[in-house]
């Protein structure tokens, strides 16, 4: 199995977005893993063109690929949830999605910026463009360009195998959803 995580989109303090996808690709054309988990439980997004075309050609980066497990949380928003999309659009029945529902709505605005309010001093956020992960977008008013590369045709964004996470899990030092994906990949060699 090969394990993945992502929790953003973007080049972080010293690390490398683009430089991360392409080992993450050299090690699966070299290890050959029947199968993947891609974490993305605390994605909160950034720039999903980073990432897109990794989560669209996944499941087909070598013919080892069985299955690709997907890890969501309330905490996966924005490029996390184009990752999920993605995934699932183009993984088809290779990819099952496990945990809680992602943060976001299967149609969302996005790719704003933040004003500051004259008199009260907050920051209140904007938002500009229109994603719609269920059809594409393009021929409504606002809809986000990049949307247009990547278009998505998904009914859901819910897991297809609900599994709560809490305090007691993570006190426990237990991992409920990679527990799941491990004997879920444990049943599919039987």
């Amino acid at each position: 199995m090969y394990y993945l995580e992502f929790r953003s989109n973007e080049d972080e303090p010293g690390y490398s977005i683009s430089k991360f996808v392409t080992r993450v690709k050299r090690e699966i054309a070299v290890d050959q893993p029947r199968n993947v988990v891609v974490d993305l439980r605390l994605d909160q997004g950034g720039n999903f063109v980073t990432t897109a075309r990794l989560m669209t050609h996944l499941a087909n980066l070598t013919d080892s690929i069985e299955h690709i497990y997907g890890l969501t949380s309330a905490w996966t928003f924005s490029a996390g949830n184009v990752s999920v999309a993605l995934l699932k659009e183009h993984g088809g029945k290779k990819v099952t999605v496990i945990g809680e529902s992602v943060g976001d709505r299967i149609r969302i605005w996005a790719e704003g910026g933040d004003i500051t309010l004259l008199n009260s001093k907050l920051e209140i956020g904007f938002a500009t463009g229109l994603h719609d992960y269920t059809h594409p977008c393009w021929l409504e008013r606002r809809c986000f360009w990049t949307m247009f590369f990547f278009p998505t045709h998904v009914t859901t964004l819910a897991p297809d195998i609900p599994v709560a996470y809490n305090f007691a899990d993570y006190v426990a030092l237990r991992h409920p959803l990679l527990d799941r994906a491990l004997a879920l990949s444990t049943d599919q060699d039987h």
